[in-house]
């Protein structure tokens, strides 16, 4: 009995210390991270009741994922998150894009656009395929995209990808405001997003952390 509290008492703080190190992680500037790029498997949008998805969901969010990550003096991902050892891999993320049903995009329901929790986000961690990808990822789930509000929802989660778990994630927001394209009308979004992170959510987690 002895020998199980033991065990038991060495595995709580064990399991303590690998959470409050995944935590430290994130904030630690010199440790790796990978980002896994924009999921779009549970997004919603509203007000575009005319939207082609088909075209959506077979080139437009693959666009918006390469753009992200090519485009990098706007989308400075090393710099807002604080990682110059930041690391791409959006394939995962582009072959889930790829199977959305596009029969389940659009919404009239204003309430989906920010419907989701942290068990959504926790659930659709522990079932993505990570192709063997191990240490710390950095996945946006996006949720939804608001024509009306002009704005885009998103989940920044950053995942222990040895356990497939969530490590933290918070909900932001993005303001649409300009594109000459589809794609960079969405991206408009992300832009804002990623300026609002960089001015002061990103030190918010931080403190919130305590990191």
């Amino acid at each position: 009995m002895k020998n199980l509290i033991a065990v038991f008492i060495f595995g709580v703080f064990a399991f303590a210390e690998v959470q409050a190190q995944s935590v430290k992680d994130v904030f630690n500037k010199e440790s790796k991270i990978v980002f896994l790029g924009l999921d779009f498997t549970k997004v919603k949008i509203i007000g575009e009741p005319l939207s082609k998805t088909d075209d959506i969901v077979a080139k437009q969010f693959t666009l918006i994922n390469q753009k992200f990550v090519n485009e990098r003096k706007k989308f400075d991902l090393n710099k807002v998150f604080n990682k110059p050892n930041l690391s791409t891999a959006i394939g995962m993320v582009n072959k889930r894009n790829e199977a959305i049903d596009p029969d389940q995009l659009l919404s009239e329901d204003s309430d989906d656009y920010q419907r989701l929790n942290k068990n959504d986000i926790e659930t659709l961690v522990k079932n993505f395929d990570y192709d063997g990808k191990t240490g710390t990822g950095l996945l946006f789930v996006v949720e939804g995209y608001n024509k009306t509000l002009k704005e885009i929802s998103v989940w920044v989660t950053y995942i222990n990808l040895d356990t497939k778990t969530v490590i933290l994630t918070e909900r932001t927001t993005g303001a649409l405001t300009s594109g000459f394209t589809y794609a960079n009308y969405w991206l408009s979004g992300f832009k804002s997003l990623m300026d609002k992170i960089d001015k002061k959510e990103f030190k918010a987690w931080k403190s919130k952390y305590k990191a």
